[in-house]
């Protein structure tokens, strides 16, 4: 109740995971439409949008969010 409970080993590591993964999530959200706000406007006036398949930026991305969350989390395991 009122996330008052012992803080355990597995709590620790799944609380990092979230807030590395806010942290990761906002910066990544403000900076991609600051960099793309003219074609993120142009789409969305346009509305022709499409799914397509994982780019290979998008599978780096993704590499490299797992490797950073594993490397933020790991800590929690290391902690006696």
């Amino acid at each position: 109740m009122l996330q008052m409970e012992q803080m355990t080993l597995r709590r620790h590591a799944w609380m990092s995971a979230h807030n590395t993964l806010a942290v990761i999530f906002v910066t990544a959200a403000v900076w991609h439409i600051i960099l793309n706000r003219r074609a993120l406007f142009n789409h969305v006036r346009s509305a022709s949008s499409h799914l397509l398949g994982v780019s290979r930026e998008a599978a780096y991305a993704g590499i490299i969010v797992a490797f950073l969350l594993f490397v933020f989390v790991r800590h929690a395991f290391l902690v006696r």
